[in-house]
Parts: structure tokens; C-alpha cells; sequence
């Protein structure tokens, strides 16, 4: 377990966690985001049509799926050792999407601490590579974002 609170000083580069457990994506949620977002592709909402397309059932939206690696990530050892020294999040460097995420597809988290770089002002920022995995091992969400995190002087 690691020892609260963390703070830029003693994040390593190269440290890697991961959630606890996985995150079902279901019909419901991806209907729910799509009344939120207003973003009504049909693939993601008309079976019928997902059915002749190059999936062959609805997907998930990316988007979807980059929230939800979000909210994961606040149920990580690393997210509760940084609760009161990490900042917000400040950027993204890059999100793919690799494969689609099917409804029911469970995912989990694996992430690892890129880099991290001093601000100068009391703050430093890390970068977070962020993989979701799917219940088949397959790699669905590349992202790596960055946050502030406070230093200890």
C-alpha cells in the first residue's frame, strides 16, 4: 500500500497500478451519454442499424469510455495516496481509441507514471499513461494526461 500523502518528490517514473476490479458498459449508460452529449450516431443507438455495420452491434461512444477511465481512476491506490496533493487535471497528449467497446464490455485500468516534470512554483506535473483493457485482454483506450501535483517545499 502506498503511504499518503504522496507529493511530486516521491512519484517515480515508471511506477504502474492498476483499478480495482473493472467497469461494465452498459446499453443504459450509452444511452444516457448520448441524451447528455446530444451526440445520437447510430451506431451507438439503433440496433438494426449497428447490425449491418462494420461492427456488427452498437458500440460504446470513445468519448464514453474516456469519462468513465476517468472516474476509475479515483478508485486507484495512486488517486486515494494523491487525494490531497494532486491537482487537476491539466491536458491530454494523446487519447486513441484502439478497438470499440461493445455494450457489456467490462474494462480495467492499467497505468503507468511516464514522466514528470518540476513547474517551478511549487507544483510539478506527472504524466499518466491510462489503458483500458477489456474483459479479452484487448487494448481499447491509449491516453496519457497530465495533472499537477503539489510539491513538499
Amino acid at each position: 500500500m502506498l503511504q499518503a500523502p504522496l507529493y511530486f518528490e516521491d512519484v517515480e517514473v515508471g511506477y504502474k497500478f492498476q483499478s480495482p476490479g473493472g467497469r461494465t458498459i452498459t446499453n443504459a449508460e450509452v444511452v444516457n451519454f448520448a441524451q447528455i452529449t446530444g451526440d445520437y450516431n447510430l451506431v451507438h443507438l439503433d440496433h438494426e442499424f449497428a447490425k449491418t455495420g462494420m461492427y456488427g452491434e452498437n458500440i460504446a461512444h470513445g468519448a464514453l469510455t474516456l469519462t468513465l477511465a476517468g472516474g476509475m481512476l479515483k478508485r486507484t491506490e495512486f488517486w486515494s495516496a494523491t487525494a490531497e496533493t494532486l491537482g487537476d487535471l491539466t491536458g491530454f497528449k494523446h487519447v486513441k481509441f484502439m478497438a470499440p467497446v461493445k455494450f457489456n464490455s467490462t474494462i480495467h485500468l492499467e497505468c503507468e507514471i511516464t514522466d514528470k516534470t518540476d513547474n517551478g512554483d511549487g507544483t510539478g506535473t506527472i504524466e499518466l499513461a491510462v489503458h483500458g483493457i477489456d474483459q479479452d485482454g484487448t487494448l481499447v483506450l491509449d491516453n496519457v494526461r497530465y495533472y499537477n501535483i503539489a510539491k513538499k517545499n
